[in-house]
């Protein structure tokens, strides 16, 4: 595995710049998961979620992975009927 830049591999820098981008419409992301990372939906919702708490992701990426941090706590705030901080 070829690790690029604050300990995260090449393939962990394109799952979290794919997660920060912005579509009209959700199923292409899930396309381009599947088909470029070849991850499930699930999985690469669970793999974004892992690097989100990875210190070396926030290194290489402090705004995307502040953003992303805060909406998935915003949702799970929002699941659990509680308001986001």
């Amino acid at each position: 595995m070829t690790t690029w830049g604050a300990g995260l591999t090449v393939r962990e820098h394109m799952t979290l710049q794919l997660a920060g981008q912005r579509f009209a419409f959700e199923g292409v992301r899930v396309t381009r998961a599947r088909d470029e990372l070849g991850y499930s939906e699930t999985r690469f919702w669970q793999v974004v979620d892992a690097l989100l708490e990875h210190p070396g992701a926030l290194a290489a990426h402090p705004s995307l992975v502040r953003r992303l941090q805060r909406v998935r706590d915003a949702r799970r705030a929002a699941r659990s009927g509680r308001a986001a901080s």
